[in-house]
């Protein structure tokens, strides 16, 4: 009987130990990630975007300065909101501070989005390039 015994707690002994081995890897195998909603934008003249951080694996996002290398051509918020202002391309930075889970130290690391500017187009411009133009007639009858 005692012999039964020990095997018994030899072997629900090294089940626990094989669980909780099983269980660190999976944790381990999460990791933090941080980068924006879009790598890429295309903008008309005029027109906004929103862009976001997206997180996985961070327990806190500290802090996110937006930047732009061309504001003349797109602009940016501090609230990351990107307005495309004349025809062009620029680069949107976001500069993100974070914290891992679990872990106290301050992680920094710069994201980009790559913002292209096309002119307005035209509802008078057909397919082709070439203008539509329009004839009036005025009949006044006396």
């Amino acid at each position: 009987m005692k012999k039964f015994q020990n095997r018994l707690v030899i072997s629900l002994l090294t089940f626990v130990l094989f669980i909780s081995t099983a269980i660190s890897i999976t944790c381990a195998a999460t990791k933090a990630s941080v980068k924006l909603s879009k790598t890429t934008l295309a903008l008309e003249e005029g027109a906004s975007k929103k862009l976001k951080v997206k997180t996985t694996g961070i327990s806190k996002v500290v802090s996110t300065k937006w930047s732009s290398d061309n504001a003349e051509v797109a602009s940016v918020t501090k609230k990351a909101a990107v307005t495309a202002n004349e025809e062009g391309s620029a680069n949107i930075q976001c500069i993100v501070k974070y914290k891992k889970k679990a872990a106290s130290k301050t992680t920094k690391k710069t994201l980009t989005c790559q913002v292209s500017v096309t002119p307005v187009s035209s509802a008078d411009d057909t397919p082709d390039g070439s203008a539509l133009t329009a004839t009036y007639g005025i009949h006044i009858q006396g």
